[in-house]
């Protein structure tokens, strides 16, 4: 990790409801103390299997009672069977009416008793539902199979590369770490705390990409599962001066456990994201207040990659309005 990194701190919390999923707004936490929404999270809502049988009931239901809009044919019916046939065929007509009455308040009745179970059975908390699986599986659908190499992921400035991954500033005390997430997604009050540094996507035979962070980005890999105090203190130093850490290390929280994923120099990845311009010399170039330059894999700190005459680069920036999705492959 750099001497200056990012770190994000976001509380999950209910947004809104649709369907199926709920979603959940992000906040940023920041030296100052204040928040914004960064954009949402995916959680599972609870009792999602009594919803798909109450949907099942209620169309069954709906039905029915357009068979019964009909049910007075059969009083006509049963008048024309018991002439022009006999009794008997009638009769039959008028078990048909009654079979369809007695279905449709069996049906309302089932419906009214199931919808209440599914009231009671989904008031539960909400379980968050991270962008990757236990094994490391993408649940964005950002990063279909066969996807590979510089392209267009989809809408105007969309980029998708796989590279390596490269420092744009010297790391210090010899950290290749870029990014470092941790998530807490147990308990009443999930949260997430990122700490990762701009960094570089090397492409073969394309322009290194630059990623600058105004947000965190969506890492997806295969997560380590870790104490909380041991996820905290694995980021850098200083914590504590950005944020304040004690409620979420309070007891018991501290002795729970969190989901753990680490970013590092030289990983291969997948990067999905939005052009935000170019760079004229990726040997040297600055990013906000930051003068950076591109550390190549074998270049010391004190002797960056200089192209002989400058090689350009292309800028991606994560922000809210425009994420940065990274798989570690």
């Amino acid at each position: 990790m750099t001497s200056r990194p990012h770190r994000f701190l976001q509380y999950l919390q209910e947004l809104s409801t649709s369907g199926r999923w709920h979603e959940v707004a992000a906040l940023e936490g920041n030296a100052a103390g204040g928040r914004r929404a960064v954009g949402t999270v995916e959680v599972v809502a609870p009792g999602r299997s009594l919803r798909e049988i109450q949907r099942g009931i209620r169309l069954v239901l709906k039905w029915s009672v357009r068979a019964l809009y009909l049910s007075p044919l059969l009083i006509l019916a049963r008048s024309v069977l018991r002439r022009a046939v006999d009794t008997a065929a009638g009769d039959m007509a008028t078990v048909v009416f009654v079979v369809l009455v007695v279905g449709f308040f069996v049906l309302l009745n089932l419906y009214i008793v199931w919808s209440v179970i599914v009231h009671f059975r989904s008031t539960g908390r909400l379980a968050v539902r991270p962008p990757f699986g236990d094994a490391g599986e993408d649940r964005t659908g950002r990063f279909p199979h066969g996807a590979a190499g510089a392209s267009n992921a989809g809408g105007p400035g969309a980029i998708r590369v796989r590279g390596v991954v490269a420092h744009v500033e010297p790391p210090v005390h010899g950290s290749v770490d870029v990014v470092r997430d941790l998530w807490v997604i147990e308990g009443r009050a999930p949260w997430r705390l990122t700490e990762a540094a701009d960094f570089a996507v090397l492409v073969e035979g394309e322009r290194p990409v630059v990623v600058q962070l105004a947000t965190a980005p969506v890492l997806i890999g295969v997560p380590a599962r870790v104490a909380v105090v041991d996820g905290v203190e694995r980021m850098s130093p200083g914590l504590n001066a950005v944020f304040d850490m004690a409620p979420a290390l309070e007891v018991p929280r501290a002795g729970s456990e969190g989901q753990w994923l680490a970013l590092a120099a030289g990983d291969e990845v997948e990067l999905v994201g939005t052009v935000h311009g170019a760079l004229a010399d990726v040997g040297r170039f600055e990013l906000g207040e930051k003068v950076c330059s591109l550390q190549r894999e074998g270049r010391t700190a004190a002797a960056p990659y200089r192209g002989a005459a400058g090689e350009p680069g292309t800028l991606v920036v994560a922000t809210p309005e425009t994420p940065v999705w990274i798989r570690r492959l």
